[in-house]
């Protein structure tokens, strides 16, 4: 693989990995925050919760529609099948596409439920909890395909028992568990990065008031540190599974200096915004977030790839 397809595919990677971090993070996010304005009779925590399942519902509408095109063209378009990982048929994408519509009906019932379940905390949180484990059900899955496509067998048909394994995780030195490793701070990170931006987005449609806006954006910011965290996934899968010394070189070392720079520099932009007392105000800083932390997960996804797929070097 050439660098310049590391790089594109990375960065086509690292926003769908922040979709992903919108959907299976601000659902979990919701349900946290409604919980924590139970506890605390603090109305501003339900209503973070609010923006943030509306946040999983935007995350997930594009993996929807990327599940449906890559049915079409399994079922229509076999030329062009090579777009998909090599693991990923029929049987497998039905399984994923019903674990996703399950996760996203139950965000669906969750968020349209919350004025009318107000009353009714415990269940309403159960829902979206249910909606929550689901949607990252469904990307645990995902990403298990694609590791096992990544390892598959060129020769390796559909039916062989490498194509079948796709639902069982792989053995402990594997890539799967540095990854799920580096999932939590991605996801729930990368959905305070994104709830920022919605917020901004939103500001005018969801009227909650100033003095909200000045409770929720520093909240999101907040969660957004964790989003730093998620580069220490390459390290680990780097030292587990030891990849040959031609894989580590300059480039590679770029990717890494790229992905150290990018991250940090999101934590000190959400830092801005925390200590901020017009945070509103910050919209620039806000958008520059968003940006750093796609580039930040484009680059440690860079450094994956490096590692996992043999290089044109």
């Amino acid at each position: 693989m050439e660098a310049t397809t590391v790089i594109w595919a990375a960065l086509a990677g690292g926003a769908l990995g922040l979709l992903a971090a919108a959907a299976g993070g601000g659902s979990l996010l919701a349900v946290l925050s409604e919980l924590a304005g139970w506890r605390r009779r603090f109305p501003f925590l339900r209503n973070f919760g609010q923006q943030s399942v509306r946040l999983a519902l935007y995350g997930l509408a594009p993996w929807l529609c990327l599940l449906a095109a890559a049915g079409l063209l399994i079922q229509y378009l076999p030329g062009w099948t090579w777009l998909l990982p090599r693991i990923l048929g029929m049987p497998e994408l039905l399984a994923l596409g019903l674990v996703f519509l399950a996760g996203g009906a139950l965000t669906a019932a969750y968020a349209g439920t919350w004025k009318a379940m107000k009353k009714h905390p415990l269940s309403h949180c159960l829902i979206g909890l249910s909606g929550a484990l689901c949607l990252n059900a469904g990307f645990a899955l995902a990403l298990n395909t694609v590791l096992h496509g990544i390892r598959l067998e060129p020769g390796a048909a559909a039916g062989s028992p490498a194509f079948l394994s796709v639902w069982v995780p792989p053995a402990a030195g594997e890539f799967l568990w540095p990854a799920i490793a580096q999932a939590l701070p991605h996801v729930l990170g990368g959905a305070g990065v994104l709830a920022m931006l919605v917020m901004l987005l939103r500001r005018n449609r969801d009227d909650f008031g100033r003095d909200y806006y000045r409770f929720a954006l520093p909240r999101a910011a907040q969660w957004s540190l964790l989003f730093v965290l998620q580069g220490a996934g390459p390290i680990v899968a780097f030292h587990l599974n030891r990849p040959p010394a031609h894989a580590v070189g300059g480039l590679f070392m770029a990717f890494a200096a790229g992905a150290a720079v990018f991250l940090i520099g999101s934590a000190f932009l959400s830092l801005a915004v925390m200590r901020s007392s017009t945070p509103l105000r910050l919209k620039g800083t806000i958008v520059a977030t968003c940006l750093t932390a796609w580039l930040g997960a484009s680059s440690v996804l860079a450094c994956q790839i490096w590692l996992w797929i043999p290089l044109e070097v």
